[in-house]
């Protein structure tokens, strides 16, 4: 039997450790690389709504121009923050920030300042009161410096005081968010016979209230069944999903152990139009799967489609409402 030469095995071994290493790095490098979809997905929806948001005829006077008393007026329709009007998505919910990159405005007296409250604060005569600048009281007029300029200041009803022209609407979570990207664009808002410079933020959530919200409008219009995989790091549990007031326009979530026809959500979203029956979270596991079926029943519960799943609407059915269920259902 022939002797292996040690020598020989020594070298064989030092030959192959570059080719070992180089695979070694391959495969970290394969196994380390992955493209996160929901990122890519919301990074496509910001850019859309902001094409769609700086052409809407709600919000400016040309494309990108924002015009201050339509952001005023938007502003005013959501004070709790959560409308997002003008243009929505069933996937993700957007906040919407505009302000003025144009320095403070500068004045001598009070009444310096009045075209600058009505624009960035939308105070008119009705509503200026210039009694007092930065305390409790009051709502608009110039302050006084000791050095430097003297500038113009104003506040909103229920707000803060403020140097510069800025507005913000839209949906802000009030639980834990799945995933947020926020995006800014250049924009411009109309004074006068000129426009200022200014930037528009747009930042879009995924939370577990946009999910369910947006599985009911799917599973509804679409007459399909949709389902997705659930995390209880994102929501409380033994939440009840349903709508909220009388006009029925929001949807929201309660916490169950406390929930009344009198108790407060701990998070809303205005969605319209979509019906669905009152749906209590109370999963068994930390994860699992939740789906939406369309149901030509508005009676009917998740029992009831696992032993009749002619009660699910199909393409020729018109639904009455939507079911969720929790669970290995049909």
């Amino acid at each position: 039997m022939a002797k292996l030469d040690p020598l020989w095995i020594m070298m064989f071994i030092i030959r192959m450790i570059p080719a070992i290493l180089f695979v070694i790095l391959m495969m970290v490098i394969f196994f380390s690389f992955r493209v996160d979809v929901r990122d890519e997905g919301m990074k496509r929806f910001v850019i859309e709504m902001s094409d769609s948001l700086t052409s809407s005829p709600n919000l400016t006077d040309y494309k990108s121009i924002f015009n201050p008393q339509k952001l005023t007026d938007t502003e005013n329709k959501d004070p709790n923050r959560n409308i997002e009007l003008y243009s929505t998505n069933c996937d993700y919910g957007y906040y919407l920030d505009i302000e003025s990159l144009a320095g403070p405005t500068e004045c001598s007296s009070g009444s310096d300042c009045i075209n600058f409250c009505y624009s960035a604060c939308g105070l008119d005569s009705s509503t200026i009161d210039m009694s007092t600048v930065g305390t409790i009281n009051g709502n608009c007029g110039c302050n006084i410096e000791l050095i430097g300029n003297n500038f113009c200041q104003c506040k909103k009803t229920g707000g803060d005081w403020q140097d510069g022209y800025k507005w913000g609407y839209g949906y802000v979570p009030g639980y834990k968010r799945m995933a947020s990207l926020s995006d800014e664009f250049p924009v411009g808002i109309t004074s006068g016979e000129t426009a200022l410079p200014a930037k528009m933020t747009i930042t879009a959530t995924d939370s577990f209230l946009t999910k369910i919200s947006c599985m009911a409008k799917k599973a509804f219009t679409l007459k399909e069944k949709i389902s997705i995989k659930y995390d209880t790091t994102y929501v409380t549990i033994n939440s009840v999903f349903k709508r909220s007031g009388t006009a029925g326009t929001h949807v929201c979530l309660y916490y169950q152990g406390y929930y009344s026809s009198q108790s407060e959500p701990y998070e809303c979203r205005y969605f319209p139009d979509i019906p669905f029956l009152d749906f209590q979270f109370t999963p068994t596991s930390s994860t699992g799967t939740m789906t939406a079926y369309p149901i030509t029943n508005s009676f009917a519960t998740c029992n009831d489609i696992k032993a009749n799943t002619d009660l699910i609407a199909g393409y020729d059915d018109t639904p009455a409402t939507v079911l969720f269920c929790l669970g290995g259902t049909p």
